[in-house]
């Protein structure tokens, strides 16, 4: 009798390290899990506030308030990523001689570094682009503002990448008419 209490007793801390150790590598990979729900709030946000906020909203910031003051932006009721597919359409796609200024990258990417930098906490990474099609159907990316810390990595070698975007379109008056722009794509990449 004192033998079969004996092996019983065994099978019992058998099985209880079996348990333990089964329950320890179910927790180890659930805790080795990336969580993308914070860098998919931060891109919907980020989006968010370019979409919604104004050009009157950010014109505390010195560098919008200089672009005010000497009349590259006119219209303060645009919201900020109408502004920049504005900026982006002046400087790529049309020619608007009745235009006096002469809207480059620098503008457009700086208008841009204005509004987002230290958006992020600095574990993430945000990449802000811009899509659209040319007249041949090709698409056209570009990247208009990336803010990549040290410790992370490129977007494609990350552990977690989170893209929103939305769709952007501006009318351009000329004179008594007006032009719609092309749909251009505004993208907010942030990775971890």
């Amino acid at each position: 009798m004192k033998k079969r209490g004996f092996f019983f007793t065994i099978d019992v801390f058998i099985a209880m390290i079996v348990i333990v150790v089964g329950f320890i590598l179910i927790w180890s990979s659930m805790a080795s899990r990336t969580l993308v729900t914070q860098p998919y709030f931060l891109s919907k946000d980020t989006l968010d506030f370019l979409s919604t906020s104004t050009n009157a909203d950010v014109s505390g910031i010195d560098y919008v308030n200089k672009l005010i003051n000497n009349g590259t932006i006119t219209d303060l009721k645009l919201t900020l990523a109408e502004q920049i597919a504005l900026f982006y359409y002046k400087t790529t796609l049309a020619q608007i001689p009745s235009d006096p200024l002469t809207l480059n990258d620098f503008v457009l990417k700086n208008f841009t570094r204005h509004i987002l930098e230290n958006s992020t906490p600095e574990q993430y990474s945000l990449e802000m682009m811009i899509h659209h099609m040319d007249e041949n159907g090709l698409e056209i990316n570009k990247t208009l503002y990336l803010q990549q810390t040290a410790m992370n990595k490129g977007p494609s070698e990350s552990d977690s990448l989170v893209s929103s975007k939305t769709i952007v379109s501006v009318v351009i008056m000329q004179g008594d008419e007006f032009e719609i722009s092309p749909p251009y794509v505004l993208e907010v990449r942030v990775w971890q």
